[in-house]
């Protein structure tokens, strides 16, 4: 049986480094580089990225090896570039405390993270509904990144708090599976009105009875999209499939701009499993033979040799 942390997440999640999670992290990590390419310019003194479940920095397999998770992939991105350097603060949050302390030591542990003009903030705080507010009145242009490997913490108000500031954008990590399965479980329906508010959430558990599976996918999507347009912002989701070919979890995306929004149109297209005609897919699906996704994740562990080989330069680059 699978046991969960007091936190929602999955006690094993960090233990291994899964395909679905390298293409998670091509999509997050080339949309940072993306959007601060634009955000980062100009007059402006500085630009935010916050990950508020960041978990440890690493996944840590039963003989010891490490991969790098999202956290410490963004922080290399931004000692890699000058501009980022100078520019970018980026603040990372980890409730659950063992992993908080092992993200400490993986950020610190990063060749150049002392060159930043705004070194890291690393916090330990429970994520709830009470951080609306504090994500409204983010001071400057913003990308939230929130994934809590579940979705306790997580809610399409959090979301749409996010979209008010100037220049933010959102990615979420959507726990479809789950959410699905609990729509249908009246003991937790407390836990899936916080996601979506009461009368959205009773709503979807009368539209969904005897619906096919495609069907009470497109009903649950629609709420979140139709949350994401009500804070004026433009919705884009990217599926992902488990090994037995079920849905899973999508990935989210938010901005008010659309010039944004076509930038990260491109960077899911490259991520797709399939691409016919230029059009891709819009999912990762392993059970796909020909997935881009794994010449994908194969260029992933190309690019992580060559940033480790690279390193020790980081520090005086000044591209």
């Amino acid at each position: 049986m699978t046991e969960y942390t007091k936190l929602g997440v999955e006690e094993a999640f960090f233990n291994k480094l899964r395909e679905g999670s390298r293409i998670k992290q091509k999509i997050v990590t080339g949309y940072f580089v993306a959007y601060n390419n634009v955000m980062a310019r100009g007059r402006r003194e500085k630009v935010g990225y916050a990950d508020l479940f960041a978990g440890p920095g690493v996944y840590t397999d039963a003989n010891g090896d490490t991969h790098k998770s999202i956290p410490v992939l963004v922080c290399e991105a931004t000692v890699f570039k000058e501009l980022f350097r100078k520019r970018i603060h980026l603040w990372f949050n980890e409730g659950d405390h063992r992993h908080y302390e092992r993200l400490k030591g993986a950020i610190a542990a990063i060749e150049g993270i002392e060159t930043l003009r705004y070194a890291p903030t690393v916090d330990n705080k429970i994520i709830t509904a009470r951080w609306v507010g504090v994500l409204a009145r983010l001071p400057v242009p913003t990308l939230i990144f929130l994934d809590p490997c579940g979705y306790k913490g997580l809610s399409l108000k959090l979301v749409a708090s996010v979209l008010g500031g100037f220049g933010n954008d959102c990615i979420f990590f959507f726990n479809y599976s789950r959410i699905n399965m609990k729509l249908d479980l009246e003991i937790m329906n407390r836990s899936i009105d916080e996601f979506f508010e009461r009368d959205t959430a009773n709503a979807l558990r009368t539209e969904i009875q005897n619906r096919k599976p495609p069907e009470r996918e497109g009903i649950i999507l629609t709420a979140v999209k139709s949350a994401i347009r009500q804070a004026g912002a433009i919705p884009l989701v990217f599926r992902f499939r488990s090994d037995n070919g079920r849905i899973s979890h999508h990935l989210v995306y938010a901005s008010k701009e659309s010039r944004a929004a076509n930038m990260m149109k491109s960077i899911l297209r490259t991520a797709s499993s399939t691409i016919s005609e230029g059009v891709g897919s819009g999912e990762h699906n392993p059970r796909d033979r020909n997935a881009s996704g794994l010449l994908f994740g194969g260029m992933y562990e190309v690019e992580e040799r060559l940033l480790s080989v690279f390193a020790r330069r980081f520090g005086s680059t000044t591209c």
